[in-house]
């Protein structure tokens, strides 16, 4: 792409699209389904790093993943900084303790993640071993499993559906009315719905049916913020960049 707009024949616009890349959690794993871990992988992931090692800038970095393209955009969180000395804070604070190898631990459970991929993106193969230094430093360890993208999507048996994953990356876009329910809602766990990561927030579901009710933008817009502003808490997912 860099080649192609130097040409001088060749004129081109970059705009922001409605996809958006992220690392998704399975919460109902014993090592991720305590919230102080998932923020403290957060913590631990160089998202600008990756941004420009990875994509040469090309990306918006955001908390959250409702494109500006979007007529129900509003301006998302701060960004969760890169910070691996207050991801060491929190898992000490909450009680995983490093062992021999380096590998923290806690009743039983380490922190030795199997991470899920489409295979065939050297792109994504990049990104996982920054992210593999990075949670390193944190006593975190992953195993990096690549599948077809027919296995890793399939709604029966399948990798991301069938929850036979601790960590995934991959990359959705949401509805044109930016409807938050199909990844988050806890009545469409799998495989009733795309809340692969099956965290079921009480708090989150009424905004989620408030989202359903809403036809004003003005309204639907604000509740979308608020509900945005829950998941950013309870980390199910981290979203890399927007496309």
């Amino acid at each position: 792409a860099g080649r192609a707009v130097a040409l001088a024949t060749v004129a081109h616009m970059r705009g922001p699209s409605m996809v958006y890349q992220h690392v998704d959690f399975n919460t109902t794993h014993p090592a991720l389904r305590e919230r102080a871990v998932r923020a403290a992988l957060r913590l631990a992931l160089d998202r600008p790093g990756m941004l420009q090692k990875i994509n040469h800038g090309v990306g918006i970095l955001q908390e959250t993943q409702i494109s500006r393209a979007s007529p129900f955009y509003s301006k998302p969180p701060p960004a969760t900084p890169f910070d691996v000395a207050k991801a060491n804070q929190i898992l000490d604070q909450a009680g995983w303790v490093r062992g021999a190898d380096g590998i923290r631990a806690k009743n039983g459970v380490r922190l030795n993640l199997e991470f899920a991929i489409v295979s065939g993106s050297p792109d994504a193969d990049s990104r996982i071993e920054l992210i593999r230094s990075s949670w390193k430093d944190i006593g975190v360890a992953i195993d990096l499993k690549h599948y077809n993208s027919a296995l890793f999507f399939q709604l029966t048996g399948g990798i991301l559906y069938g929850g036979k994953f601790d960590v995934a990356a991959l990359g959705w876009q949401p509805t044109p009315d930016g409807d938050l329910n199909p990844q988050n809602a806890c009545d469409l766990l799998p495989p009733n719905g795309q809340n692969v990561t099956r965290l079921c927030d009480r708090k989150l579901q009424r905004l989620l049916e408030a989202e359903k009710a809403a036809y004003d933008e003005g309204k639907r817009r604000a509740i979308i913020a608020q509900a945005l502003a829950i998941i950013d808490d309870d980390v199910p997912y981290v979203v890399l960049y927007i496309t």
